[in-house]
């Protein structure tokens, strides 16, 4: 977040990526350029693997890694190197794939004898024992060349750009973790505006805002609740999970305004909910149960303008025709009772209530 601190990271990044520039030599060989760059990311930049640290700024600091950031490293500096770098996403994992003269490398980016593993399945297996992605048991019962073609061949190939988006990712479901929850939403937009694909396979992303949700709605913060649940129908609309998430705590911040006695934030909200969900259906379910609320609200306050404009908005969408003629009907009578007063006859002392907070 630190404009300064950014800067310099990208400095030094740039000086280490030019050192190794400078270390590996020209080279007519793409696969001995390759694999040259792997060998100087380790001996220069990739201390210790660290499973949290997804950040470049981790790496350039203190050496600590782990598959997101290392497969970003390499993949950054192969492709400044004229390769074919892509980036490839399994269940568990993050990897480099390299296409040189119409074959496949795959590169373990977290591992300094990761090279190629393609061509090393011994190397594989020391791999996937240290970092548990298998066990002895397995390797020997179903060989290393079936356990490698499962665990590299499952998953999305990206843009080494677009694998930003898996630090971003990383970034949310630690902060769900942490107790962050609107931060974690912000997050996972934020993967989901780089990397649109992750939307392909949303199941524990789906969970993870669910759990944001619970974390600000349970605990009574509805603002961050619909921000969040706003979010989460931004990022994949029309999901009725997102939808009924995004009602209730609608719902419960129009009340909070009611409460207060501020009429123009509820309307505000009202219009806000509106810019997210459309016209239709699901907004016409919003309107039809705070609408009569609103209106009840304002014909308390004397608010008649607002009071008589929300009966005529549910009167637009309540199928009930004498439900909503009923409502209109009373607020009308109320307000020409009340304008037909003296002015000794109408209260004027009310409370003024705190100003609108936003959504």
């Amino acid at each position: 977040e630190d404009r300064d601190e950014r800067a310099r990271l990208a400095r030094s990044f740039l000086e280490i990526g030019a050192a190794i520039a400078t270390e590996i030599g020209p080279s007519r060989d793409p696969y001995r350029t390759a694999r040259r760059i792997h060998r100087a990311v380790h001996s220069r930049l990739l201390r210790r693997y660290r499973g949290d640290a997804d950040g470049l700024d981790e790496v350039l600091r203190s050496g600590e890694y782990n598959c997101v950031s290392a497969a970003l490293i390499y993949g950054l500096l192969t492709r400044a190197a004229g390769l074919d770098a892509k980036v490839v996403e399994t269940p568990r994992h993050l990897f480099v794939r390299l296409v040189i003269d119409r074959q496949q490398i795959d590169v373990e980016t977290t591992a300094s004898d990761g090279f190629d593993m393609r061509r090393r399945l011994s190397k594989f297996r020391r791999f996937a024992l240290a970092y548990k992605y298998a066990t002895a048991e397995d390797l020997s019962r179903r060989g290393a060349a079936a356990l490698y073609d499962e665990f590299f061949e499952v998953g999305s190939v990206v843009d080494v750009a677009e694998a930003v988006a898996f630090l971003w990712q990383n970034t949310g479901l630690r902060a769900v973790e942490e107790g962050r929850p609107v931060a974690a939403a912000e997050a996972f937009r934020e993967a989901f505006r780089i990397h649109p694909g992750l939307a392909e396979n949303p199941d524990g992303f789906r969970v993870s805002m669910a759990r944001a949700f619970l974390q600000e709605y349970d605990a009574g913060r509805f603002s961050g609740a619909l921000r969040i649940a706003a979010i989460d129908l931004d990022i994949l609309p029309g999901r009725t999970s997102a939808v009924d998430r995004f009602l209730a705590a609608a719902r419960k911040r129009i009340e909070v305004e009611l409460d207060a006695g501020r009429l123009d934030g509820a309307e505000i909200l009202l219009r806000w909910a509106a810019r997210h969900l459309g016209r239709g259906a699901i907004m016409e379910r919003l309107e039809r149960d705070v609408c009569p609320e609103i209106a009840s609200v304002a014909v308390r306050e004397g608010a008649w303008e607002i009071a008589v404009r929300m009966a005529e908005r549910f009167v637009d969408v309540e199928p009930d025709e004498i439900e909503a003629v009923r409502l209109l009907e009373w607020v009308r009578a109320r307000r020409d009772g009340a304008l037909n007063l003296g002015i000794d006859d109408v209260c004027t002392d009310r409370a003024r209530p705190k100003p609108f907070a936003g959504p």
